[in-house]
């Protein structure tokens, strides 16, 4: 796995989340010509592979979080998807991490305190019942 595009990095058991900017902006590529356009970060998705030793990408998506965040938000908001996969993973074995990980590529640095995860409250977002009634 190249790292050398990531800007963070958090592990928790067997999920890995990490932010990483790729140059992406809202039309495709970032285009620095265009005051509408921001750098935006991804997040990646891996699990740990004890076949291999190592973690394994399983998802990657584009987000509207802007790269220009404060650490401090980057963190707070990569804990939070962190928060979300590592439940998703160990508790909801029938959950699709690619589903989870369509649902949560609307983060940004705006909305992302409104995921709070709230265990009584929010597991619905990763349950399989959720995932039916789109």
């Amino acid at each position: 796995m190249d790292h050398q595009n990531y800007e963070l990095v958090r592990e928790r058991g067997s999920v890995r989340v990490a932010w990483i900017c790729l140059g992406e902006g809202y039309n495709g590529d970032y285009d620095p010509k265009n005051p509408e356009d921001e750098l935006l970060l991804r997040f990646d998705v891996a699990i740990k592979d004890d076949s291999i030793g190592d973690f394994v990408t399983t998802e990657s998506r584009c987000t509207c979080f802007a790269a220009r965040t404060s650490a401090k938000d980057k963190e707070a908001a990569l804990e939070i998807l962190l928060n979300y996969f590592y439940l998703a993973y160990t508790n909801e074995p029938q959950c699709c991490i690619e589903t989870l990980a369509n649902k949560l590529c609307y983060i940004s640095a705006d909305t992302y305190r409104d995921l709070m995860l709230d265990t009584n409250q929010d597991m619905n977002i990763i349950s399989p019942e959720y995932q039916n009634v789109q």
